[in-house]
Order: structure tokens, then C-alpha cells, then sequence
């Protein structure tokens, strides 16, 4: 019976990652084409190109030499899409919400730099990312009693939304995740945990607002967490105090507009020369905007992994797994913070993070307590 289990085990390891290379390939063939790609190729040639005319035309000529007829036309129809494919000055302009993820930016241009073009390059990082978290998430439930199930599970999800659009995406929020989810994963197997610190310092230049989730981490691994995880004090103090001069040195450098304007751009109305324009919130507009798009994310996936968390903060703590809870509690409470800060409706990409987390601890808590054979194996008469 045990070697039938592990044959069963081993088939469950190798159906799982036959999912996620197959996967990871094909969003690399056929990724899902955003805006975004547009201004972050832009960045990447502001490196080299200081000319705001040359870098607006050539983003653009090389948007449609490398994108489908049909998807470069989509992209620059409409009012927004024509304005940018026409007005050079307010194309440059946008790029400020956009440059203060230096890292991702330079990783584009490392790799387009070693040969491919820049939109196989912002492709490879999300397929190479998704592939690193697939790892991540293997790592986290391995070798724990409930065997061949957890991955069957582990599986299911990962062909699931949003976890299945994770490789595909033009944005940094793939890699964001898994240096985040990496960093974690190695505080919690205690090893390195000064460099794990370092990665969540450095994922702030992958995406600015990584600084609350990253900050919370640092203050809970450096004075709440239980001892075997927690970070000496001075260096959870240093990484903290390097986490907010990173952040607002890179808003400085690249000049960032700031809250009220990004708000403004992303849910009232678009401003064609932000540089150039002050911007005034009223309560009331903040209060329609949290109200409506608040009742908006309860049709998305958000819902289905706070049932989840939920369900690994119910499951009895039989293997000492405090710290995974907290965790979960942690994460939650970062959605709740970020969406009164900024409530888009894409929650399934700006929560992948959170989403993450909580998938990777809550099964971990499953799976080491054993509730998940304990619910299909049959009663054992006496």
C-alpha cells in the first residue's frame, strides 16, 4: 500500500509540473496583450534614448511589427489609445507611472540586451516568474502527509483564474509575486534571512506599493513573529528604513505624480498632460469610487480565497503552524489596506501577492495537519 501511495505521488509531482510548463509555454506564445505593454517597451528604450519623439515612434513601430493586426488596432483605437499613438508629449508624460519600477524595467533591457526583443523579453520575465512560483508552491506542500492529494489540489488551481493568467501578463506583478512568495518561503525555512529581507526591499523597485506588504513583513518577522523565524532587530530595522528611502527615492528620481493623480487617471477621468495639471479629490468622488467598485470585487475571485484563508485559520493548529496564520491574517489585511488606498476592480492582478500567500500557507496547513486524507479515507472498523 505505501509503494502504491508513492507511485501515486510521484505521478501527482509529474502531472503537476507537465501543467505548469505547458501552461508557462503556451502564455508565452499567445500572452495576454494589455496596454501596459506599450509604456513599459517605452521605458525600457528611455535607457538608452533621451529623444521623447524617437522613443514615442519607436515604441510604436516596434508594437505593431511585433503584435497581431487585430491586437495592435485594439490598442490604439479609442480616444485614449489614438491620443497616445498621436501625441507624442502627453505618450511621455504617462511613462512617469510607469518608470518608478526601475528593476523590472532594467530586467527588461538586460535581457533584450542579450539578444531578444523587448516584447519576448517582458514575456519571458512573466513565463520564467510563473515557472518560479509553480517551484515555490511545490516546495511549500512537498513531503507532507497528505501525499498525492495536496498536489491534485495544488493543480486544479493552477489552471484555474487568475493563477493560469499569471504567465501571460505584460506587467511586473508575476515577478513581484514570486520575489515576495520567495521571500517568505525562505524566512519560513529559516535560510538566509538577512538576503530574503533583501529581496523584499529590492521588490519595491519591481512595484512601488510592495512597500506595505513588505513593511507589515518586516515588522512582523522582526518583532512578532516566533523566535526561530524573527529577524535580529537592527536588521529588521535597517531593511525597513532602506524600504522607505528606496521608495520614496525612486519617486523622486522618476518624478512620480503621486496618489491623487493615479487615483484620478484610473477612476475618474484621463488627463492628457498630468505633468502640467494640479489635482483635487473630493470625498465624495473617493466615497462613489470605493462604494461602487467595492461592490464590483465581490463577482471576482477575491471571495473564493478569503474562503480559503479563512478555512486555514479554522483548521486546528496541530503542527505548531502559528506563523502560517498569522501570515494569512497578514495578507488579508493588506487587501482590505490597499483597496481603500486604490479600489480597482482588477483585484485578481493587483492581489496576486496576497492571493499566493494564502494559497501556499492554507494548503501547508492543510495538508501538514492531514484534513484533507482524513476527509477521503474510509472509517476503519474495530
Amino acid at each position: 500500500m505505501v509503494k502504491v501511495q508513492r507511485y501515486f505521488n510521484k505521478f501527482a509531482i509529474l502531472v503537476y509540473f507537465v501543467i505548469v510548463v505547458c501552461l508557462a509555454i503556451y502564455n508565452f506564445i499567445k500572452p495576454y496583450y494589455s496596454y501596459d505593454l506599450i509604456p513599459y517597451i517605452a521605458s525600457t528604450i528611455s535607457l538608452e534614448q533621451s529623444n521623447k519623439e524617437i522613443i514615442h515612434d519607436q515604441t510604436y513601430k516596434i508594437v505593431r511589427d511585433a503584435l497581431p493586426d487585430d491586437v495592435y488596432k485594439e490598442l490604439t483605437s479609442g480616444d485614449f489609445g489614438h491620443t497616445m499613438l498621436t501625441d507624442s508629449v502627453s505618450f511621455n508624460q504617462q511613462l512617469n507611472f510607469y518608470t518608478v519600477k526601475p528593476l523590472y524595467i532594467f530586467l527588461i533591457y538586460l535581457i533584450h540586451k542579450l539578444g531578444l526583443g523587448i516584447v519576448s523579453a517582458i514575456n519571458l520575465i512573466s513565463m520564467l516568474s510563473y515557472i518560479g512560483i509553480s517551484v515555490l508552491l511545490f516546495l511549500f506542500i512537498n513531503r507532507l502527509r497528505s501525499g498525492y492529494l495536496g498536489m491534485v489540489i495544488l493543480s486544479l488551481l493552477m489552471i484555474c483564474q487568475p493563477l493560469i493568467l499569471m504567465a501571460g501578463r505584460n506587467t511586473p506583478d508575476t515577478l513581484s509575486a514570486f520575489i515576495i512568495l520567495l521571500s517568505i518561503f525562505l524566512i519560513l525555512n529559516k535560510k538566509i534571512k538577512f538576503l530574503a529581507g533583501t529581496f523584499l526591499v529590492f521588490s519595491i523597485a519591481i512595484r512601488p506599493d510592495n512597500l506595505i506588504i513588505c513593511g507589515i513583513l518586516l515588522v512582523y518577522f522582526g518583532l512578532l513573529s516566533p523566535k526561530e523565524y524573527r529577524f535580529k532587530l537592527y536588521q529588521a530595522s535597517v531593511l525597513l528604513l532602506l524600504s522607505i528611502i528606496f521608495y520614496f527615492s525612486i519617486g523622486h528620481i522618476e518624478q512620480s505624480y503621486g496618489w491623487k493623480t493615479l487615483f484620478t487617471i484610473a477612476f475618474l477621468h484621463f488627463i492628457q498632460y498630468p505633468a502640467d495639471t494640479n489635482v483635487h479629490i473630493t470625498v465624495k468622488e473617493y466615497v462613489d469610487v470605493l462604494f461602487t467598485n467595492g461592490i464590483s470585487v465581490l463577482s471576482t475571485h477575491l471571495l473564493y480565497f478569503i474562503v480559503l484563508g479563512l478555512t486555514g485559520l479554522i483548521v486546528p493548529n496541530l503542527n505548531q503552524t502559528n506563523v502560517y496564520k498569522h501570515l494569512i491574517m497578514i495578507s488579508t489585511g493588506v487587501m482590505i489596506f490597499y483597496f481603500l488606498l486604490f479600489p480597482s476592480k482588477e483585484v485578481d492582478r493587483y492581489f496576486i501577492t496576497e492571493y499566493l500567500i494564502i494559497i501556499a500557507l492554507s494548503l501547508r496547513i492543510l495538508c501538514d495537519n492531514f484534513v484533507i486524507d482524513k476527509l477521503v479515507q474510509p472509517k476503519v472498523l474495530n
